[in-house]
């Protein structure tokens, strides 16, 4: 099968940003591990982002949020609530995290 090429980026077209501005697309472009003008031209061309970190990291939440289900169970069945209200709340907070990171 043979390699899709990408098309040489030759044009250099100087954009202006207030401070602010250039700040928060830093932070946009690294929370999704782009550089900031690879962020800037995918945003502006509609591409579709998302971040290896943003998947491992829901994938692990989603692994601890079901370690922690499984506990909160065996706490309600042997009777050590107090144990299982502090499971279910950290739960909830896990739950939060995932839903969280699944927005962005």
């Amino acid at each position: 099968m043979k390699k899709r090429r990408r098309p040489r980026l030759t044009l250099v077209k100087p954009v202006r940003f207030a401070p602010e501005e250039w700040e928060t697309i830093r932070e946009r472009a690294s929370f999704v591990s782009l550089a900031p003008s690879v962020y800037v031209r995918q945003t502006a061309l509609r591409y579709r982002l998302s971040s290896r970190v943003n998947s491992r990291a829901i994938h692990e939440l989603a692994r601890v949020g079901n370690n922690l289900n499984q506990l909160a169970r065996r706490a309600n069945a042997t009777g050590r609530v107090e144990v299982s209200g502090r499971l279910e709340e950290v739960l909830r907070e896990v739950s939060d995290a995932i839903a969280s990171l699944v927005e962005c």
